[in-house]
């Protein structure tokens, strides 16, 4: 069990890590050039408060990536996690997003990411990691 959980860990914290910088990627992007005309159809904001929110949720994930690999604050990563995973199905299943080809699979597979990196904030939140 504790092979599983660790290799749990490992890709959850990879997975928020990954997702943090390519959140703040596109801000700072969008920051940089000045043009605010983002648009993310699984969310529901657009111009700079899409901006200012990528880069705010991108750094806010990447504090809690770094503090769950310290094992501090599991409590941040739970929450993140958690909020991660309903805007992807909120956005992806339960709004009038419409996929392109083999779009459906890819926002699944986020999905999954989302979901298996919420259950390790669960775990490691409910017992003490060696």
């Amino acid at each position: 069990m504790t092979v599983l959980l660790a290799v749990l860990r490992y890709l959850s914290l990879a997975y928020h890590a990954v997702l943090a910088l390519f959140l703040f990627g596109l801000g700072a992007v969008a920051l940089i050039t000045g043009k605010h005309n983002l648009q993310l159809d699984v969310v529901p904001w657009g111009g700079k408060i899409l901006t200012f929110g990528l880069l705010a949720a991108a750094l806010l994930g990447l504090l809690a990536v770094k503090l769950a690999f310290g094992g501090r604050a599991r409590w941040l990563f739970l929450a993140y996690s958690l909020v991660v995973f309903l805007v992807m199905v909120k956005g992806f299943i339960f709004s009038s997003y419409s996929f392109a080809k083999g779009g459906l699979t890819t926002a699944l597979l986020l999905i999954l990411g989302a979901m298996l990196a919420t259950l390790y904030g669960w775990l490691s939140f409910r017992r003490k990691l060696a």
